[in-house]
């Protein structure tokens, strides 16, 4: 058997869901008869944490779980295919699958409402509060906070630290 192509290059997007159909790596024969046409396809490397199924009889490679780009951002399968026959013939392909990373979710504080009392005579730099504020999608990201300069909040800073 030899793959029509020996090279596909995908892209999944981040946190697609599992099951989601990703390429199918036909391979052809000119072998007429059975065992020699009957064709087994296998994952033989970078299938890292199973993220990918490969349906070994008909080629067909899905999404065997959610995806996030801190995963990795590439994966490279390497994918085969062999006959039946004696000895048993074959081919290789390589996947290249790219993970697109997306917002999709807003970031969120982790408390809606927050009231302090600051005193008259607290010394400047004084902490007023420690904010903390999380973000849904896969991917690690860095929150940046800010406070509008022009409003009526100028009198306040952020330490980022």
């Amino acid at each position: 058997p030899v793959f029509a192509r020996t090279f596909f290059n995908l892209t999944v997007d981040e946190g697609e869901a599992a099951g989601r159909a990703m390429a199918s790596l036909v391979a052809t024969d000119g072998d007429a008869t059975s065992p020699n046409n009957n064709f087994t396809y296998a994952i033989h490397s970078g299938n890292v944490g199973n993220t990918f199924v490969l349906n070994r009889f008909t080629g067909a490679l899905t999404l065997g779980r959610t995806v996030c780009a801190s995963d990795g951002a590439t994966f490279n399968l390497t994918i085969s295919v062999t006959d039946g026959g004696v000895p048993a013939l074959g081919d290789t392909a390589n996947v290249l699958v790219s993970v697109v990373r997306n917002n999709r979710f807003d970031p969120e504080f982790d408390s809606a409402l927050i009231r302090r009392i600051l005193p008259e005579n607290a010394p400047v730099g004084s902490v007023l509060v420690e904010l903390g504020a999380t973000d849904s999608d896969c991917s690690p990201t860095n929150l940046i906070f800010s406070i509008d300069p022009s409003g009526p909040d100028a009198f306040f800073v952020l330490d980022s630290a």
